[in-house]
């Protein structure tokens, strides 16, 4: 096997960095995953830690930053140039009613709620991520509608409203006795989607 670059070798450092990092975030929260933690469970120094990250709160950011990204280009992926409206919102609604991805990410989605309201620095850098997030999952929202022959007013809110309601399904979802079914999640999803664009609901 062929040595790795120094590059090379960075990046796999820093990607098992933010893998630690969030299995640190999302059993102890932000509060409890000390930086000491994190290093250890990636399996390096603490050392190593510092020299790839400035802080708990960039390596917080970071993951983020990169999970809106792949959120971004997953919904993206739902809404081929042939795909009809219904079906787009299908397929949407059936990904995040089952996505145990998804599932976890909507804990980390409190502590980053949660750390916004203690560190006015970070709040600020999370609403630039969350409008640049609003903005990609506007466009996937506005495709689907021109599908449908729709046009979205303040589609960038829109886009809010949809993100608030699926964490908080997955909120739900996420605990040992949901109170709701994957089809109860479907189905709201799809609702609020097809209202979006006044096309009939499902009946059953």
């Amino acid at each position: 096997m062929p040595r790795l670059t120094r590059a090379e070798s960075r990046q796999q450092t820093r990607e098992r960095l933010l893998d630690a990092a969030k299995d640190a975030f999302t059993r102890e929260g932000y509060a409890g995953a000390s930086v000491d933690v994190i290093a250890e469970r990636a399996g390096f120094s603490k050392g190593a830690f510092y020299s790839n990250f400035e802080s708990k709160e960039a390596i917080f950011l970071d993951l983020l930053e990169a999970h809106m990204g792949e959120e971004v280009a997953i919904s993206s992926g739902f809404v081929p140039q042939n795909a009809s409206a219904e079906d787009a919102i299908e397929a949407i609604a059936a990904r995040y009613a089952s996505d145990p991805v998804d599932l976890e990410w909507c804990l980390l989605s409190i502590e980053f709620a949660l750390h916004a309201t203690r560190s006015p620095a970070f709040a600020e850098r999370r609403a630039a991520l969350f409008a640049r997030h609003y903005a990609a999952v506007a466009k996937v929202i506005e495709s689907i509608a021109a599908s449908a022959g729709v046009t979205i007013v303040h589609p960038e809110r829109k886009a809010a409203v949809f993100i608030a309601l699926r964490q908080g399904l997955a909120l739900e979802r996420s605990q040992t006795a949901p109170a709701i079914s994957e089809a109860d999640a479907r189905q709201t999803l799809s609702g609020w989607m097809r209202d979006l664009l006044g096309l009939p609901r499902h009946t059953d």
